[in-house]
């Protein structure tokens, strides 16, 4: 009976999990990064001030290195 009462009372105060998720909705943009854009010094910079932490030089000379080895006969 307690476990009932306490429910109840716990009812009255907070939304059920339908009345919260049922508003929620997922946007979803992809976006392509072209060369060009890879290129630009703006976005670095704006990628390399968006994410401190990683070494954003890193995977543009590895991808340019793997380019150059392709182009080679």
């Amino acid at each position: 009976m307690l476990r009932k009462w306490i429910d109840d009372k716990l009812d009255q105060v907070f939304p059920s999990p339908e009345e919260i998720v049922s508003e929620m909705r997922l946007d979803v943009s992809f976006k392509d990064v072209t060369f060009e854009t890879l290129n630009d010094t703006e976005f670095i910079g704006r990628l390399k001030q968006a994410y401190p932490g990683i070494d954003w030089d890193k995977p543009y000379s590895d991808f340019r290195a793997m380019g150059e080895d392709q182009k080679q006969p």
